[in-house]
C-alpha cells in the first residue's frame, strides 16, 4: 500500500535529519512529509468519514499534549 511505503519513507526522512541535521535532510524531510500530508488527504476523499474521527482524535491530542505542558510548567491554577 502506498500510504505505509509512504509513512515509511517519511520516517527514515526524519530519522535521518534528526541524526545528522542539514539543508539536505531537511528538504528530504519535509518533500515526504508532504507525500504524506497528500496521501492523508486522498484518504479523507476516498473516506469522507474519516475526516472527522481524524479532526476528532487530533483535538483530544493537543488539548492533551497543552494540558501536560501547562502542568509541567507550573502553570496549573489552584481549585
Amino acid at each position: 500500500m502506498k500510504t505505509i511505503e509512504e509513512l515509511s519513507e517519511a520516517s527514515a526522512a526524519v530519522a535521518r535529519h534528526v541524526t545528522e541535521p542539514c539543508e539536505n535532510n531537511l528538504k528530504e524531510m519535509v518533500s515526504e512529509l508532504a507525500d504524506v500530508c497528500i496521501l492523508i488527504d486522498q484518504l479523507f476523499v476516498l473516506h469522507p468519514t474519516l475526516k472527522m474521527h481524524f479532526e476528532d482524535a487530533k483535538r483530544f491530542k493537543v488539548t492533551r499534549q497543552i494540558r501536560r505542558m501547562i502542568k509541567d510548567a507550573g502553570w496549573e491554577k489552584d481549585d
